[in-house]
């Protein structure tokens, strides 16, 4: 069975309407690959990172997220 261990998830429980929010996963992959990342807000995904997709990262719209993905991080 393989797997990657979750280490840590930042996500604010309360954040001011209009103010930028910073999402970050730390996980670690041992010897494995990372297929994607997807990130979901209430059961609806709005952005997801496939490293082998050009571009690897794709946002959804979703009323309520505003995404800058010029800000986003490559792995």
């Amino acid at each position: 069975l393989l797997c990657l261990k979750l280490r840590e998830i930042v996500v604010p429980a309360v954040v001011i309407r209009g103010e930028p929010v910073w999402l970050n996963c730390t996980y670690d992959l041992g010897n494995e690959t990372l297929y994607s990342i997807k990130w979901h807000k209430n059961n609806v995904e709005f952005y997801r990172y496939l490293p082998e997709d050009r571009p690897p990262g794709q946002k959804y719209e979703l009323a309520g997220i505003h995404l800058d993905v010029s800000t986003t991080i490559p792995l």
